[in-house]
């Protein structure tokens, strides 16, 4: 009779698919390409938006001032760029002119206004762009196209 019990015991435990190692190798390969799939499909739709109106509610007064800018002015910006013109000393009038040439050349920048575009005793001139005339650095103006694509510009 003990026979009789192994015989029925060995015949009843049959090894589940998941122990045959072809059938687990193809549901791993299955599973991780299911979650290719689903991360590729998730990343293909990820945007980061940085735009303006993320970090202000909708009617707080300045984002509110700064659409009526942007529709009134455009998406245009300025930049100061400072310059140390300690090493190049006296040549540096011909080595400004030759970089606002080649600034003004780049795509998105509509202006560039230098120090020779003001009169020596301009107050912007010893505001912004030469602060201190002792102080071996002056700064250009450069107004540039903003082309980055977000809702409020």
């Amino acid at each position: 009779m003990l026979d009789t019990q192994r015989a029925s015991t060995q015949t009843s435990r049959r090894p589940t698919p998941f122990a045959v190692p072809w059938v687990r190798r193809a549901v791993l390969l299955v599973w991780l390409g299911a979650t290719a799939v689903i991360l590729t499909l998730g990343a293909a739709g990820f945007r980061i938006d940085n735009s303006v109106g993320i970090w202000f509610a909708e009617d707080d007064p300045a984002l509110v001032e700064y659409r009526q800018f942007l529709e009134d002015f455009g998406h245009r910006e300025w930049m100061l760029v400072a310059l140390d013109v300690r090493s190049t000393g006296s040549a540096w009038a011909g080595d400004r002119a030759a970089l606002v040439n080649a600034l003004d050349a780049m795509p998105h920048v509509h202006r560039v206004l230098s120090v020779a575009d003001f009169p020596s005793a301009s107050a912007f001139v010893r505001t912004f762009l030469r602060p201190d005339a002792d102080r071996p650095y002056e700064a250009l103006l450069l107004q540039v196209t903003n082309d980055i694509a977000t809702e409020d510009g």
